[in-house]
């Protein structure tokens, strides 16, 4: 999360603080501060946690079943009331104060909500609901509930919480308790993951600290050996996050081998819309930092692969790809995905089968895969959800034009596959 830089993260902390006095209501233990103090406290964090991000409000479930609790441990009802109130005005005061944009003003006092603020809101749902957005082809592409949840113990929990929860919910007979409040977080979080449009594993990163909230209990029970081997499993697990970090980011290292390339050199990238190499660096630790079209180093060209398929598109991909000598995919974000939707893509589909399988006069000099880099283990994890993968380790592939390549027939190759004909050699 910190890698992507989103309000995810400010989400995360503070849905993590909220449940701090929400659990101290749950279980009565609200000491000398009393109730009142603790709900305010909760209101003033989900205030701030709805300020980072409108998601928070799915913080009130939790909340209030807190609060219910409380009651049911003998707060009167009349200062559950009072520390709902407390918590509400509380809760205002902190969005008020933190998202000042939200209000159309002016001052402290205008409290409309802001004319722009709801448009952007508008504005982002036509574009998450958009068949012409790329990012959205990989979830229209197939990927369903399960695979969620399986990226979601993978990446986002790792397997050794993932088998942790399942022992909870199957083989640990004593009762919920309080521990309904960060379950109920969790839930929340997860299942507005799964029937949202956009999947990602950020949306429901939220409710990991609940979660593990909700496996404290389990942990304080475990023998010193179970607690010990979980931990040595958590770590190896996540020593791959950590090591998808260490400097040999494959796009960094495939601009380095662009730049021993001779000056004049023509490159062809995918899209302008996926990150295009080579990247912007120094070449040597002190030197001052070179950029694609310095110095005239590079002839780029663009492919626009994520144009719609069409007979024109043929014509152009065919043209630069006969006049390039290298084409870089700094992705599969166009060649895993699109192929997912041939009725769409019939002649993108094609072209990429014919690239892989060496049919299109294009030899590979290059191929980046870092995988999940475990210790001692990589592990092939092409088939995770695309914001996993494409940041931090990308497939980078780069391939030389052979002489045998000719545009006319490559792209009466690509004309024959938009039309849904047999090939004819």
């Amino acid at each position: 999360l910190a890698g992507f830089h989103t309000v995810d993260v400010w989400l995360s902390a503070a849905t993590a603080a909220t449940l701090v006095p929400l659990l101290a209501l749950a279980t009565g233990r609200w000491g000398k501060a009393g109730p009142e103090a603790m709900a305010g406290l909760a209101g003033l964090l989900l205030g701030l946690a709805v300020a980072s991000k409108i998601t928070g409000l799915l913080l009130v479930l939790p909340a209030v079943f807190a609060l219910g609790l409380a009651v049911r441990r003998g707060l009167p009802w009349p200062r559950a009331g009072l520390a709902l109130a407390i918590a509400v005005l509380a809760a205002l005061l902190a969005f008020r104060l933190a998202n000042p944009f939200a209000f159309q003003g002016p001052g402290f006092w205008g409290l409309r909500l802001s004319a722009d603020w709801i448009e952007d809101f508008a504005g982002l749902s036509m574009v998450t609901a958009s068949a012409a957005f790329p990012p959205n082809w990989q979830w229209t592409a197939g990927y369903g509930p399960l695979a969620l949840l399986r990226d979601l113990a993978l990446f986002g929990l790792g397997p050794v919480a993932a088998g942790l929860v399942v022992g909870r919910i199957c083989c640990d007979g004593r009762g919920w308790g309080a521990a309904i409040v960060p379950l109920l977080a969790f839930l929340a979080f997860l299942l507005m993951t799964e029937f949202s449009s956009v999947s990602a594993l950020r949306y429901a990163a939220p409710g990991f600290a609940a979660l593990a909230m909700v496996l404290a209990p389990l942990m304080a029970r475990l023998g010193r050996g179970w607690v010990l081997a979980a931990l040595l499993a958590a770590l190896w697990w996540g020593a791959g996050a950590a090591r998808l970090h260490d400097g040999q980011h494959p796009r960094l290292a495939a601009s380095h081998w662009l730049w021993s390339l001779p000056r004049g050199t023509v490159l062809t990238n995918e899209t302008a819309w996926d990150e295009p190499l080579p990247s912007i660096l120094a070449l040597a630790p002190g030197e001052p930092f070179r950029w694609p079209t310095h110095e005239a180093w590079f002839d780029l060209q663009v492919l626009e692969m994520t144009d719609e398929d069409s007979a024109e598109k043929a014509d152009r991909m065919a043209a630069l790809l006969a006049r390039t000598d290298f084409l870089i995919l700094s992705s599969d974000r166009q060649s895993a995905v699109m192929p997912r939707l041939p009725d769409r893509f019939p002649m993108t589909t094609a072209h990429y089968a014919a690239l892989f399988a060496g049919e299109a006069c294009f030899a590979p000099v290059l191929t980046i895969d870092r995988g999940y880099p475990l210790p001692g283990l990589s592990l092939d994890d092409s088939w995770a959800q695309e914001p996993w993968r494409v940041y931090d380790h990308p497939v980078v592939r780069i391939f030389r034009r052979e002489s045998c390549f000719d545009a006319a027939r490559y792209a009466a190759f690509l004309k024959v596959a938009l039309t849904g004909q047999s090939p004819v050699d």
